[in-house]
């Protein structure tokens, strides 16, 4: 019943869906109450690119405040591990992932701001853009070589500024920063709860059902279509084995 459980049952409602939502607590309670809220357009570059082979030592040698794990939880899932790491070795890899979540990225702000729409939750919205700041020349050349490049390939709306404009900016950031990348397609929910609470009761006022229970089992059924909805999904879904496309997270 978070962020993700709440907006795929409505997807799926608007197919023609029954749908049941199930949460162990109330929807929205759990990690989707208080996170940044940010919509972003522009995390389109993937851990695993071809720059991680570079800062590979520093991360697993603990010299780098980007990267805290297990060795035990590393072994214990080392062909995965051994994937990941291979897959940073290839470009093509890198660039099938950007154009891939720019995508997502895009539609997903889309559908997010067509739900705004439903529900009148616009003045939780909140578009100052995102801006990512560097302490030395040499970072933001790193990031100019090795991600800025596939920003503008998939169109990512994006701009450099100096030490200067940033302080305009920013005022009460110190003055420790060289440079900084503003991404003005960026946009942050103020109030991450309320967004989702106006969601979860546009999803029952059209029908759909809140239920509080934990899901143990998934079953595979006929699913009937809602035959006053707009939606043309028809076909199988996962259900609890009632009827309903059951959806939690």
């Amino acid at each position: 019943g978070g962020i993700v459980g709440v907006c795929t049952a409505l997807s799926a409602q608007l197919r023609g869906y029954h749908v049941t939502l199930v949460d162990r607590n109330d929807p929205g309670r759990a990690t989707s109450y208080g996170p940044a809220g940010l919509l972003s357009d522009s995390s389109v570059v993937v851990l695993n690119n071809p720059g991680l082979w570079r800062n590979l030592p520093a991360l697993l040698s603990g010299q780098s405040n980007s990267l805290r794990y297990s060795p035990q939880f590393v072994l214990q899932r080392l062909p995965w591990m051994l994937h990941f790491l291979a897959l940073a070795a290839r470009p093509a890899h890198m660039w099938h992932a950007a154009r891939a979540l720019r995508a997502l990225m895009t539609y997903s702000q889309e559908q997010h701001y067509a739900l705004m729409d439903q529900t009148n939750t616009h003045h939780l919205l909140r578009s100052p853009g995102l801006i990512r700041v560097f302490r030395s020349a040499g970072s933001l050349q790193r990031f100019q070589a090795e991600q800025l490049p596939v920003l503008e390939a998939t169109g990512v709306p994006c701009h450099v500024i100096g030490p200067e404009v940033l302080a305009m900016l920013e005022p009460s950031l110190a003055p420790v920063y060289t440079a900084a990348i503003v991404l003005p397609g960026t946009s942050r929910v103020t109030d991450p709860a309320a967004l989702l609470t106006a969601y979860v009761e546009l999803f029952q006022a059209a029908g759909g059902k809140v239920v509080r229970a934990d899901v143990t089992a998934l079953e595979e059924c006929d699913m009937p279509v809602n035959p006053s909805s707009t939606g043309s999904s028809t076909g199988r879904s996962n259900s609890t084995g009632t009827g309903s496309s059951s959806s939690s997270s």
